[in-house]
């Protein structure tokens, strides 16, 4: 049984959206979000590029990188990851569930090198993003 603890949130805007060539039936597409938020306290920017690709009308599988900087630009960490994701039934927003692993050798997240999150983001249709991600231990 996982252990789960919080440890950052965030809110933003997609900055852009590129179609990539299908594989087969399947349509892909690359997004790049720009937003702010907590990483373990501490007030950060985010910048995530997250490429997927469908798996049935109204659901996708993919993968993520994010750059996480403190405001004042003295730390910094990435993760990497995937997930899967649904457009709510009747509603304008995609739901992602995923994973990732956060790397950082910088002092304020150096505690945090190798940990993995659990992470749930949603997307609306105007482009407008929110996430949350805890500790998965």
């Amino acid at each position: 049984m996982s252990e789960e603890s919080f440890i950052g949130e965030g809110r933003g805007q997609i900055s852009g959206t590129t179609v990539l060539p299908p594989n087969g039936a399947h349509s892909r597409f690359r997004s790049n979000y720009q937003g702010t938020g907590t990483l373990a306290g501490h007030q950060v920017q985010v910048l995530i590029t997250y490429e997927a690709e469908s798996v049935g009308p109204d659901s996708f599988t993919g993968t993520s990188d994010a750059l996480i900087t403190t405001t004042d630009g003295t730390d910094s960490a990435i993760w990497r990851g995937g997930g899967a994701g649904f457009r709510t039934a009747g509603a304008s927003q995609v739901v992602w569930r995923g994973y990732a692993a956060l790397e950082s050798q910088s002092p304020r997240f150096a505690d945090l090198n190798c940990t993995l999150l659990s992470v749930v983001v949603k997307v609306d249709d105007d482009g407008k993003v929110s996430y949350q991600a805890t500790k998965w231990r």
